[in-house]
């Protein structure tokens, strides 16, 4: 009977494997790597923008202290209140506005702001090209 086995397994050929296999898989591994390596991007840039957002609240607390010492909004609140002393010395009045301007204050707000943006951009940018890879991932 372990003849029959014998004889029976002997004269079966072996399957071989598709002439396309080893492609399929050298690109579907390519595939994962490309996708891994967006995944890593999308955190990355995730932290990013979280670290710009804190970056920003610390910035606006800044700028408003700026503002608040430097008496900006005391100068500012005269466009609304004595409008003709301010139109009879507008030129002092333009000066004395852009003397209390707390620019380093604003300089560092603007900055918080664009690196905000910036990463938001990548943020956006990564999370579409994810979805679009994970739907050509699946087919």
């Amino acid at each position: 009977m372990r003849q029959d086995f014998e004889k029976l397994f002997t004269n079966i050929s072996s399957p071989r494997p598709a002439e396309e296999l080893l492609d399929k898989v050298m690109n579907r591994i390519q595939k994962e790597r490309v996708f891994l390596a967006l995944r890593r991007k999308l955190v990355i840039f995730f932290a990013s923008t979280l670290c710009s957002a804190v970056a920003l609240v610390g910035a606006l607390r800044l700028a408003g202290r700026g503002f608040a010492e430097s008496g900006f909004f005391k100068f500012f609140s005269l466009l609304f209140s004595d409008f003709g002393s301010v139109y009879a010395y507008w030129q002092d009045f333009a000066w004395s506005l852009l003397e209390s301007l707390p620019v380093m204050g604003l300089i560092i707000l603007l900055a918080a702001v664009l690196a905000l943006l910036i990463s938001l951009r990548l943020f956006v940018r990564g999370i579409i090209i994810y979805g679009e890879q994970k739907y050509q991932y699946q087919k």
